[in-house]
């Protein structure tokens, strides 16, 4: 079963996304914030296979996130998606930038996240198993 760590600051996007996340057979690891995120990720257990993190946070953002997940070399190849209700061309540019495999803008459809997933995680140079 793949890992999946969300790190955003609605308490209502974590939930659901926990919930529909867990439906489809994954285990989820949720955070407020960019900063508690990487805390989760660094403690590895259980190993984080992708990460989705919002792109409009308190304490961290998302881009700092990601940064910070590349700079790791255990980490570096981890696929990480970001979430934004802002996906502005400089959005876009910056989220190339920093190392996201993709941006999914919010509200985003459940059906067509979880293929993004699915696909993303079976991706060979995927540091999963």
């Amino acid at each position: 079963m793949s890992c999946i760590l969300v790190i955003d600051d609605s308490p209502t996007v974590r939930s659901t996304l926990q919930f529909c996340l867990q439906t489809s057979g994954f285990e989820v690891l949720t955070a407020g914030d960019g900063r508690t995120g990487l805390a989760k990720l660094a403690e590895g257990n259980p190993r984080v296979d992708l990460v989705l993190v919002d792109f409009n946070m308190p304490i961290m953002d998302g881009i700092a996130v990601c940064r910070a997940i590349r700079a790791d070399p255990s980490t570096e190849k981890l696929p990480i998606i970001l979430m934004t209700g802002f996906a502005t061309k400089e959005t876009l540019a910056r989220a190339s930038a920093a190392g996201f495999q993709e941006v999914v803008t919010k509200p985003f459809v459940i059906g067509k996240l979880l293929a993004d997933l699915k696909r993303h995680l079976a991706a060979e140079d995927c540091r999963c198993a």
